[in-house]
């Protein structure tokens, strides 16, 4: 059953694409899991072609990503700062 329902969110998920842009982090959301990390970039463009409910325009997993914990420090220290950062 696990496998199905496993399946079936692959189906019905879209899909990431890779983009950069300039601007202010808004809201840094960390995911149920504890390593997906979604940001919020103020004044970016739609990175999907649409807008995501929650507001975010990138993610990452810290897991996948050797750096992914300094990355998530420079965020939120932008964040604080803020200062822009390009992602």
């Amino acid at each position: 059953m696990l496998k199905y329902v496993a399946a079936l969110l692959m189906i019905l998920t879209t899909n990431a694409f890779a983009t950069s842009a300039t601007g202010e982090v808004g809201k840094i959301i960390v995911g149920r899991l504890g390593h997906q990390i979604y940001i919020e970039l103020l004044n970016a463009p739609q990175t999907c072609g649409q807008d995501h409910p929650q507001d975010y325009n990138y993610a990452l997993s810290v897991n996948e990503y050797p750096m992914g914990k300094e990355i998530l420090s420079v965020l939120i220290a932008a964040q604080v700062a803020n200062k822009m950062v390009t992602i």
